[in-house]
């Protein structure tokens, strides 16, 4: 979808779904059991921000505690999205080091100079797989000449297609479940983050994750 359309269904979505939550709950009891009621009425949600975000405090009917709700909802999204970012960097590390991955990019590389785009620095490759804060976000194109960011635009589309031919994304794809399983089983805690935002579901259940893909 085109970035305004995409935009247009979330703000869509999330009306049906404060609409949803208000009549299922509001008028259900005291602010505790209209809380608990969103809680149970969103459980099933996949995206995490829905679950626990400021969507269940539109229950509570007592304007003061819906606020005290939206405060708590924030603290726990915040403390959630700064985790995601701590952990994320460090996964793709460790999918990077993985042998199978590394086998898979020297094909991914090998095809790229085949459509013309020979000695690709790796630091151009794939960088809508990067996540974490804004302020990271923007460090990477300060060192970047105006060259090799318009470059790092044209290999986009030939690099996603050299991905799924020479299987980069499945090798990735493989690499991301098992390090995700490995932390999982270690470090519990650690994982969390992962799993909230059902992470380790989503690679048990396709063949290519979509964070991985360019679209």
């Amino acid at each position: 979808a085109a970035p305004t359309e995409y935009s247009d269904y979330i703000d869509w979505c999330s009306d049906q779904i404060i609409a949803h939550v208000v009549t299922t709950c509001r008028g259900s009891g005291d602010s505790e059991a209209e809380l608990a009621c969103a809680n149970r009425t969103l459980e099933n949600a996949r995206q995490y921000y829905i679950r626990i975000g400021f969507i269940r405090c539109f229950a509570i009917t007592d304007e003061a505690a819906s606020e005290e709700c939206a405060v708590e909802s924030g603290d726990l999204f915040n403390e959630h999205i700064y985790s995601l970012w701590e952990i994320w960097p460090q996964m793709q590390a460790a999918v990077g080091r993985d042998s199978r991955v590394a086998a898979a990019q020297s094909e991914l590389l090998h095809c790229l100079a085949a459509s013309g785009y020979a000695n690709i620095a790796a630091t151009l490759l794939l960088p809508w797989q990067d996540f974490g804060p804004p302020a990271a976000a923007l460090m990477p194109e300060t060192g970047l000449t105006a060259e090799q960011k318009s470059l790092r635009e044209r290999i986009a589309e030939p690099t996603h297609q050299c991905a799924q031919q020479t299987g980069f994304y499945a090798a990735q794809h493989a690499a991301w479940r098992a390090a995700v399983e490995r932390l999982a089983a270690a470090d519990p805690a650690a994982a969390q983050p992962l799993l909230n935002e059902g992470l380790l579901d989503l690679l048990r259940e396709s063949e290519t994750a979509p964070f991985l893909t360019l679209r």
